[in-house]
């Protein structure tokens, strides 16, 4: 199964990490969980300290977050900009 994940800067540690869509686009959700800290105790985010803007890629080792790192080489995802899922093989496509 492919998960569709969005890049999005956290400033609580100025780091960049990857969510699932489907939390970010429930507004419901006041506090999101970085696929990095998903088990086996989830570590949330306050979603206003998240940035607004999808990035395209999660970016080098010094502003990307390393478990996020881990995470997107071990899972099948796609990397959504604004709800686009772009074609397999593009960049940010996995």
């Amino acid at each position: 199964m492919t998960v569709q994940i969005s890049v999005r800067w956290y400033s609580g540690d100025a780091q960049r990490h990857v969510y699932r869509v489907e939390q970010l686009r429930n507004l419901g959700w006041e506090n999101l969980t970085p696929l990095c800290q998903e088990f086996p105790y989830p570590w949330r985010h306050p979603r206003d300290m998240i940035g607004i803007d999808d990035l395209p890629e999660l970016g080098d080792s010094f502003e990307s977050c390393p478990g996020c790192s881990v995470w997107a080489r071990q899972n099948p995802h796609a990397v959504t900009m604004r709800g686009i899922v772009p074609p397999l093989g593009a960049v940010g496509a996995r």
